[in-house]
């Protein structure tokens, strides 16, 4: 059983799965025994109807140029490379802040004993 999850307007599967994915708005969910998880690169797959369990009953599905094919896989590594860049990102500007953070409460401390250093000081010479 394989997961198709298609455009709800253009009817056009745009991901397949082989466990059921979670929902997305403007998305919907059929279930087939047509099609294996990754054919929508190999292939353009419409959905025209499916039955009251979500079971596909009809669809229409052209095969894709071998070029296209590489290309939609191309894409979709990028975006998970994308996805990992970002996060990666992501993190080195929080370590980064914390770092920051941290500098600045340093510097606070540094002044903090300055002043205790010179109040010292100011008595001794009084």
């Amino acid at each position: 059983m394989v997961y198709l999850k298609y455009h709800d307007d253009k009817r056009q599967v745009v991901s397949t799965y082989d466990s059921l994915p979670d929902p997305q708005e403007g998305y919907s969910i059929a279930q087939s025994d047509s099609f294996n998880v990754g054919d929508e690169f190999e292939y353009t797959i419409w959905v025209n109807s499916v039955d009251d369990d979500g079971v596909l009953m009809s669809f229409t599905a052209i095969r894709n140029n071998p070029q296209a094919k590489r290309l939609l896989l191309e894409n979709q590594d990028l975006k998970v490379i994308n996805e990992t860049l970002k996060i990666e990102v992501a993190d080195l500007w929080f370590d980064t802040m914390n770092q920051e953070d941290r500098n600045n409460n340093q510097d606070m401390d540094i002044a903090d004993q300055w002043f205790a250093i010179m109040e010292i000081e100011e008595r001794v010479n009084n």
